[in-house]
């Protein structure tokens, strides 16, 4: 019983600790996109949205919820520096984001169904693998430069 009691709680700390860390991660990517020196709307920013998840009912549903709206207006931004650039590395940032984005919409529907959950981890997969992509064509393109 105690062994299980560990597993449950170990489960728990990954979910919390993943909430968190993808919070920051997407709150402090919103806030670099604002081009701001003020890190109190950063601050702000995480605050908001780590109150408005933990106080919730549904932690899970918030938190895909809140990582929705900041992935909305990330793919509005990196989409629009693609428009502007026309670059293939702006493209896989926004194609990457446009992948979260879908992740988070899933998610919210995979509360109810186990398929959306599937379908979110590989839009998820497909998104990392895109920013891992355009980090090893920029870690090129630096070498060569040297």
């Amino acid at each position: 019983l105690v062994k299980i009691q560990d597993a449950a709680y170990f489960d728990a700390l990954g979910v919390y600790s993943q909430i968190i860390f993808m919070t920051i991660g997407l709150c402090l990517l919103t806030f670099m996109t604002f081009k701001t020196d003020r890190t109190r709307v950063f601050w702000l920013l995480l605050m908001l949205c780590l109150l408005g998840i933990f106080t919730s009912r549904n932690i899970l549903y918030m938190f895909y919820l809140f990582s929705a709206i900041l992935s909305i207006f990330l793919c509005w931004h990196f989409t629009g520096n693609y428009l502007g650039q026309k670059q293939k590395k702006a493209l896989l940032v926004a194609a990457a984001f446009g992948f979260l984005l879908i992740r988070d919409i899933q998610f919210v529907f995979s509360i109810d169904y186990d398929i959306f959950y599937v379908l979110g981890r590989f839009a998820e997969f497909a998104a990392y693998l895109l920013i891992l992509t355009n980090l090893y064509l920029i870690k090129r393109k630096s070498k060569r430069a040297h």
